[in-house]
C-alpha cells in the first residue's frame, strides 16, 4: 500500500506463478509428473542459469545440465523431487568438483509450462523460489549410463554454438 500511495502503483512482484497458482496446480502434480516423463525440457531462467536442459527418464530420474560462458558445465543428478548430487565438468570433460546434497539443498517441481525452484544451494533472495519457463519440449527415450553425460554434453555444446553467437 505504500508504494502505491507513493508512486501510484503498487511493487509487482516477478512471479509467473501466484501461491494461489501454485495451490491450484498442487491437485494435478501427478499428471505433471506422468507429463514430464521421457521428456528434454529446454528452459530459461534463473538467471544464473539461462538456458539450461532437464532431462527426465521412464523411471524419473532427472538430470539437468547448465552450460556455463567459461564453457565448463553443472550436472545435477536427482530424482523427480530434487537433486542428490552435482558435478562441474571443463570444456574437456573432466570433472572438476563434485559433491552429494542432502534432501532439499535444490529442489524443483516441474509443471507443464514452468519450473520453480528452490533450496540453499541456491543464491539467497527474498522470493520463495526460483523459477524457469519452459521453451521446448522434446522427446527422450534414452537412460543415464555411463558415458551418457559426457556425449550429451557435446551434443548441447554443438547445439548451443549454432544457435547462440560468440
Amino acid at each position: 500500500m505504500f508504494l502505491k500511495n507513493l508512486f501510484g502503483k503498487e511493487k509487482r512482484r516477478n512471479r509467473p506463478i501466484s501461491a494461489t497458482e501454485i495451490v491450484k496446480r498442487g491437485v494435478k502434480l501427478d499428471f505433471y509428473r506422468e507429463w514430464s516423463r521421457e521428456k528434454q525440457l529446454r528452459v530459461f531462467n534463473p538467471p544464473f542459469w539461462g538456458i539450461h536442459d532437464i532431462f527426465i527418464d521412464q523411471h524419473y530420474a532427472v538430470r539437468i545440465i547448465c552450460l556455463k560462458a567459461d564453457r565448463s558445465s553443472f550436472v545435477f543428478s536427482g530424482e523427480y523431487e530434487g537433486a542428490h548430487s552435482w558435478k562441474r565438468y571443463s570444456d574437456d570433460l573432466r570433472v572438476l568438483e563434485e559433491d552429494s546434497l542432502e534432501p532439499g539443498d535444490l529442489s524443483w517441481v516441474i509443471y507443464d509450462d514452468y519450473v520453480l525452484y528452490r533450496g540453499p544451494l541456491l543464491p539467497s533472495t527474498t522470493e520463495p523460489y526460483y523459477w524457469g519457463k519452459i521453451i521446448e519440449v522434446v522427446p527422450f527415450g534414452g537412460s543415464f549410463d555411463g558415458p551418457w553425460v559426457e556425449k550429451t554434453l557435446v551434443t548441447l555444446r554443438q547445439t548451443y554454438s549454432r544457435v547462440l553467437p560468440g
